[in-house]
């Protein structure tokens, strides 16, 4: 990916696609470069809005 807006809709794509597994958790999905894992980017929030779903 090259871009965060290619990587953000590759997220939604997979939330809306594999979100009714209760295994997966999209909750904390976060972007990183190959050569620097340790500088993230959060892709997705992981703060629960009221048991519904995250911010």
């Amino acid at each position: 990916m090259t871009s965060l807006d290619e990587v953000a809709a590759l997220a939604v794509a997979l939330c809306d696609s594999l979100g009714h597994l209760a295994v997966v958790d999209f909750g904390e999905m976060t972007l990183s470069e190959e050569d620097a894992q340790f500088l993230r980017t959060r892709v997705f929030c992981d703060a629960r809005l009221g048991g519904v779903g995250r911010c």
